[in-house]
């Protein structure tokens, strides 16, 4: 059987494809092509975006530039590179906002918008001494909190995608000996409201004790119409994720606690314990089942509405982002670097690339063809 090696170079760029005669065919989970790219640095950026045919990935260059690429899923050429204006890199586990052709990306305090068709930025926005680097959004609006130091206050904003004009939707100052901490608000349409849940920690500066609470803030009233401390115990610390929406339940988790939230009736439905807390992955909701991977290196799908976990799996503490796709989830371990495939119904662990000792960084993505898994400089394309 002839194997045949093809090395295509375009700009800085070389592609590596190994090309079998035409009668062979990738299996499931084979690599497909690698991407290999001279001016990357270190690609361990934020998680890519899947856009059209494209792929979108930001990396740091050799002169220490953040650039913003898309790359053509099938043919892996480059349909357009720009350079970001940014003066500092974009924190790896931000979560953006996408409306349409338009990515909004946080970086520190600025807000970029991007045209995903081009590149183009289309416009650059920065408020008051810092922000969280989560995004929410709603159709063409999208909401940040900022914060100014001096006195302490944070602020949320409201941005229209296409254009970036602002508005200042709340303010709170808090008092001098006091610190506040806020969650980028989920936004939630009710009637003919739009409801803001956005989690709160006050912190008292001169002995550090804490009160935790829960804001709903309505658009119609622009006024807090309810604020809630959850039965939280003082000094118990916060919620620590952003607000998850399943049907009328607000899911929101502190520590190694779920409490689930009755948004029709603004009170706690019931709350659950899992053995351990989550640090920087991300909960999804997929169906009526939460997957929540805890730092004690196990994947739990917990049922929302019987109130149990159905299963349980063991991967790797500290782990990526989850992805989902065909009723697989893809994840990778933060402790190991090793990828996981695993069964949304039964947990059962159809892949894991510890069996090719093969390491990757957290970041990936898993389109309907390819799973795209990155290394230091180099992107693979394994077949889905």
């Amino acid at each position: 059987m002839k194997t045949v090696f093809l090395v295509i170079r375009f700009f800085s760029c070389v592609l590596i494809i190994t090309c079998f005669s035409c009668k062979d065919k990738y299996k499931k989970y084979d690599l497909v092509a690698t991407y290999e790219d001279n001016n990357i640095k270190n690609i361990n950026t934020i998680y890519p975006i899947s856009y059209k045919k494209a792929i979108i990935c930001t990396y740091i260059n050799q002169k220490e530039q953040t650039e913003l690429v898309s790359i053509h899923e099938n043919t892996r050429k480059i349909l357009w590179k720009t350079t970001l204006k940014t003066d500092t890199y974009l924190y790896y586990n931000l979560k953006y906002y996408i409306d349409k052709n338009i990515l909004i990306l946080p970086n520190g305090k600025e807000l970029l918008a991007i045209d995903m068709d081009n590149g183009k930025q289309l416009w650059n926005n920065a408020f008051y001494d810092g922000a969280e680097n989560y995004l929410e959004g709603i159709g063409d609006k999208v909401y940040r909190i900022y914060y100014s130091f001096q006195p302490t206050a944070y602020h949320i904003l409201q941005f229209d995608v296409k254009n970036g004009n602002s508005i200042n939707v709340f303010n709170y100052n808090a008092d001098k000996n006091k610190k506040v901490f806020a969650r980028t608000p989920l936004a939630v349409l009710n009637d003919h409201d739009t409801l803001l849940y956005f989690p709160v920690i006050q912190q008292n500066k001169e002995d550090n004790t804490t009160v935790p609470y829960l804001n709903i803030y309505s658009s119609s009233y622009k006024k807090i119409i309810k604020q809630d401390t959850l039965d939280f115990e003082m000094n118990s610390g916060g919620v620590a994720k952003q607000p998850l929406l399943h049907t009328d339940n607000l899911l929101l988790i502190k520590d190694n606690e779920i409490i689930c939230f009755d948004i029709d009736r603004n009170k706690i439905k019931y709350k659950f314990q899992f053995p351990r807390d989550m640090l920087s992955s991300k909960p999804e909701i997929i169906g009526n089942t939460l997957l929540y991977p805890a730092e004690d290196g196990f994947l739990y799908a917990f049922d929302i509405i019987e109130r149990k976990i159905l299963w349980n799996t063991k991967i790797s503490g500290t782990p990526s982002r989850m992805q989902i796709q065909n009723g697989k989830i893809y994840i990778i371990g933060g402790g190991n670097g090793l990828l996981y495939i695993i069964d949304v119904l039964d947990g059962k662990i159809d892949y894991s690339s510890e069996k090719n000792n093969i390491f990757y960084e957290r970041q990936f993505l898993a389109t309907k063809k390819h799973l795209i898994l990155f290394g230091k400089n180099k992107i693979y394309f394994r077949k889905l």
